[in-house]
């Protein structure tokens, strides 16, 4: 994603150990104290030894006196930081999961264009993730067209999201992806956006290994991560026909189970389109 706002260093600190889990946040908080606090120890200013010149040991007075005011800041400073990181990581969480479920519920494209450019990168990275990938949202900053950099069955894969859909996304961009996905040793790449591609992009991407994923793709990128519907192993199979989403009818995209709540199947389940209100294409649960 092409805009990035400026951030001074603390706060980019913050965001890049946010990336962790919150636990590991805590735990980095824990022991960032104590290593600061054995570090003090050392630093501080013994007593002078008797008949010593005190003009003379001054300056290495005032060295130990400054160094260990620092390294005491650093001693509360870094578990605050850390602190605040767990928090920002565990509310990041939260807000991934309410937006793929949102995506699901309403239709990737229909959710998107209600997102800002880094909530839609986090619904991608959340849709990824629950397809058994391993992510890692890059950080503010020029990162050479990659907004998430993942890991499945050891092969490294980027991907780049483009929150367009006044315009489409022409070739400048996968082909910045491309040179990305050679200096980096990825097996693959993508590019996801909600809106569509130019006839040059597509053909530039075949043969690259490049995956590029328009508005149409997109909602069955979000749906296939829905829980019990993403594969998830040998039980999978075990999974009755039934509970398969099937294809609207109206269309194709894919579908949602939804209750009525109104009117005379008041209470009863039945299969809606994702990309409602703009389509109202039903059918009945089982079939």
């Amino acid at each position: 994603m092409a805009r990035r706002r400026k951030e001074n260093g603390l706060n980019v600190f913050v965001e890049l150990l946010a990336m962790l889990p919150w636990w590991l946040c805590l735990v980095l908080g824990v022991v960032s104290y104590f290593v600061f606090d054995h570090l003090a120890a050392p630093l501080r200013p013994a007593a002078l030894p008797p008949g010593s010149d005190p003009l003379k040991a001054l300056p290495t007075v005032m060295v130990g006196s400054v160094m260990t005011g620092l390294v005491l800041v650093l001693k509360l400073l870094a578990p605050f930081v850390c602190v605040i990181a767990a928090m920002a990581s565990f509310f990041a969480r939260s807000k991934r999961k309410k937006l793929l479920a949102q995506a699901q519920e309403m239709g990737a494209v229909s959710s998107a264009s209600d997102m800002t450019w880094r909530e839609f990168e986090m619904l991608i990275g959340e849709a990824y993730r629950r397809q058994g990938y391993s992510v890692h949202e890059t950080s503010p900053g020029p990162d050479g067209g990659v907004d998430l950099a993942m890991t499945k069955g050891g092969e490294k894969y980027i991907v780049q999201c483009k929150h367009w859909r006044a315009y489409k996304v022409g070739v400048p961009v996968v082909r910045e992806l491309y040179g990305a996905m050679a200096a980096r040793g990825a097996a693959g790449a993508m590019v996801v956006t909600s809106g569509a591609f130019t006839a040059e992009a597509k053909s530039f991407a075949q043969g690259r290994n490049i995956t590029l994923i328009d508005g149409k793709a997109l909602d069955k990128l979000i749906q296939s991560a829905r829980t019990g519907l993403a594969p998830q192993g040998p039980s999978e199979a075990a999974a009755p026909a039934a509970e398969q989403a099937p294809a609207c009818p109206k269309c194709s995209a894919a579908m949602v189970k939804r209750e009525a709540k109104r009117g005379a199947n008041a209470g009863q389940q039945f299969w809606g389109c994702t990309n409602y209100p703009g389509c109202r294409g039903t059918a009945p649960i089982g079939q």
